[in-house]
């Protein structure tokens, strides 16, 4: 059934699913649609609602504080595609400067996907966040040959690097 996967909970934290819960044979399930995640609700086991609240955190809430230093030095794995600064201009990927709040798709000098240009949304740190894990996952169909990132304090540090070039 597309709209929810078997995961653990390490999954979860790593690809950020919209909605988590634990099945009736306490498997944990993470959803991306509102309407599934309702569904699944009215068939949970009892005993599962106890344990539901830990795992339906957003995965930002769980982030660590970010160093923007650390995170400067996290960027070197970006910085083959990405310039950040004043100056930065489009290369293999368009320039993050100022990311935060843009809508996605629409730096003029970089010919992004047309998935990416019909994303519909405006980066926020969350957004952000979740691309940096599975950018395949936020925008199916963008042109960005990227697997992600995993760990937490390195997605927290890049995330305040960014923050500090607004």
């Amino acid at each position: 059934m597309s709209g929810y996967s078997g995961c653990d909970p390490s999954e979860y934290k790593s690809r950020g699913a919209d909605f988590v819960i634990l099945s009736h044979n306490m498997q944990l399930i993470r959803s991306h649609s509102p309407a599934m995640h309702y569904a699944m609700m009215k068939s949970l086991h009892p005993a599962s609602l106890l344990l539901l609240a830990a795992f339906t955190l957003p995965a930002s809430a769980a982030l660590p504080a970010g160093d923007a230093k650390a995170g400067k030095a996290s960027f070197r794995i970006c910085v083959s595609c990405h310039q950040t600064g004043p100056a930065a201009r489009a290369g293999f990927g368009p320039p993050l400067y100022q990311v935060v709040g843009r809508k996605a798709g629409s730096v003029p000098d970089f010919a992004y996907s047309s998935a990416m240009k019909n994303a519909g949304f405006v980066w926020t740190d969350e957004k952000l966040l979740a691309f940096m894990r599975a950018p395949g996952e936020v925008v199916p169909g963008n042109k960005m040959r990227f697997y992600g990132i995993s760990n937490e304090q390195q997605l927290a540090n890049i995330l305040a690097y960014l923050r500090q070039q607004d």
